[in-house]
């Protein structure tokens, strides 16, 4: 019996895109890096067989109801790479430069006047 610890880790850099659609309907998942040409191929093609099954939007789920979920937030991918625990962020000049500049902005705030009657 294999130990737990001594498997590779399952992360979303250990993973690649693969479109279960054709060039006009994608539709993405993502599968394990650490699979066999063999295996993925074999995995690719059982979740290709039983696509229909997923929910690829939600029009596919109809006892969903869409005033739940009205809208799809873009978010950017970089932005969940920063969010974990050791992430390695670059900072650069240019982040120095503006990280600068909104300190001495909030250090000044502005004077509120009332208005004039």
């Amino acid at each position: 019996m294999e130990n737990f610890e001594n498997k590779p880790k399952s992360n979303l850099d250990e993973t690649e895109t693969v479109n279960l659609g054709d060039s006009e309907t994608i539709k993405e998942t993502r599968v394990r890096i650490h699979r066999s040409p063999s295996k993925k191929e074999e995995y690719v093609r059982f979740l290709k067989e039983y696509e229909d099954i997923f929910a690829w939007s939600y029009d596919n789920m109809t006892s969903f109801s869409t005033s739940i979920v009205a809208h799809k937030l873009p978010t950017n991918p970089m932005f969940h790479r920063m969010l974990k625990k050791y992430a390695a962020i670059g900072w650069t000049e240019e982040c120095q430069k503006v990280f600068d500049k909104i300190k001495e902005y909030l250090s000044k705030p502005p004077v509120l006047v009332p208005p004039e009657t």
